[in-house]
């Protein structure tokens, strides 16, 4: 099932690599994962925390290895809101709402029970699908009520890696696809098409009208075709992806409701301008050979904030990071330079 040492917190599994010895300024990474793809995905990136003076601690989301399932009432809840209703976007909306403050009383415990120190901080981390759960803290994080801890007073910066476009409430370039949004495919064929599309290499050019729209390319295998046996069972965890599982259905149910284009309002362009947390920065990561919804992603999401901080409008302080040469899966493939980045630094040639 995976490889890394898990321990619970909460309602989460996580595995700690520990503080960087004789160091009490280190910056604590804690990084999400995407559908199907668990916290071995980034085990790679492990051997290098201490050599950037940096501890890590990946995180298994709920119905993932060893973490908490969803209760029979919660998935109750969310298969409710797959309906087309407007009870369906509000209760959509609780459901996100209630897994940003399980993110947020993980931060909580994580002070609290393994001591992260507060000179050094955290950044939280995500990638792909893990992104909507970053962005919904963002964006509620506010509303939460502060217990012995205050969360946002230790958090330095969130990283969302490879966001695609769709989990930002962006249409899709025309003529793009990807198996996952094909409805002319039969139910359960996208999921099992996806892994391997998305962890190939797709040669866009320099910009948004040269984005390859479908197809990777023949030249460089897709990650996927470089793991062994050994090396999916650490990383791969399908069930929470099947028809009609949690992440399948909060995955169709944002789709539905356009939840994503909502939350990325909130998150980037925050009602109050003075709140803590509105003034968390996000660095938003790239890799220019993932798919077309992440070149597509930040393309619309750097045009956005142009046009509406020119109109005088407040904004959030995002950086981007175009990895150059890094797929999808780039925590696998370049795992130094993808901890590097995640940790706030450049990318480099590594």
């Amino acid at each position: 099932m995976t490889e890394l040492t898990l321990k619970q917190r909460g309602l989460y599994a996580v595995h700690d690599t520990g503080a960087p010895s004789e160091s009490d300024d280190y910056l604590t990474l804690v990084m999400l994962h995407g559908l199907a793809w668990h916290a071995g995905t980034f085990r790679h990136m492990l051997p290098f925390a201490k050599k950037y003076n940096a501890r890590v601690i990946l995180v298994n989301r709920r119905d993932y290895p060893e973490s908490t399932p969803f209760s029979d009432e919660e998935m109750k809840t969310l298969r409710s809101a797959v309906e087309v209703t407007p009870e369906a976007t509000e209760t959509l909306r609780g459901f996100v709402k209630d897994r940003a403050l399980d993110l947020y009383q993980l931060l909580e415990t994580l002070i609290k029970v393994d001591n992260i120190p507060k000179k050094g901080g955290i950044a939280l981390g995500a990638w792909s699908f893990g992104t909507q759960f970053t962005a919904a803290l963002l964006a509620y994080g506010a509303s939460f009520p502060v217990g012995d801890v205050d969360v946002v007073s230790y958090l330095k910066y969130v990283v969302n890696l490879d966001q695609p476009s769709h989990f930002l409430g962006y249409p899709p370039k025309e003529g793009c696809w990807n198996p996952l949004l094909d409805p002319t495919l039969p139910e359960g064929e996208g999921l099992k098409i996806f892994p391997r599309w998305v962890s190939g290499y797709f040669m866009h050019g320099e910009k948004p009208e040269d984005i390859a729209p479908r197809d990777f390319s023949s030249e460089i295998l897709p990650t996927l075709d470089r793991m062994t046996p050994e090396d999916l069972q650490s990383a791969l965890f399908v069930p929470p992806g099947l028809p009609g599982a949690s992440d399948d259905v909060l995955f169709r149910a944002v789709m539905i409701h356009q939840l994503s284009g909502e939350v990325r309002k909130a998150v980037i362009f925050p009602a109050s301008h003075d709140s803590a947390w509105s003034k968390v920065k996000l660095r938003h990561v790239w890799g220019d050979r993932s798919t077309w919804s992440e070149f597509w992603g930040a393309v619309c999401l750097e045009r956005e904030i142009e046009a509406e901080t020119k109109e005088g409008k407040f904004a959030r302080h995002v950086e981007f990071v175009r990895l150059r040469g890094a797929n999808h899966f780039s925590a696998w493939d370049q795992p130094e330079r993808t901890l590097r980045v995640l940790l706030g630094g450049e990318p480099g040639d590594l």
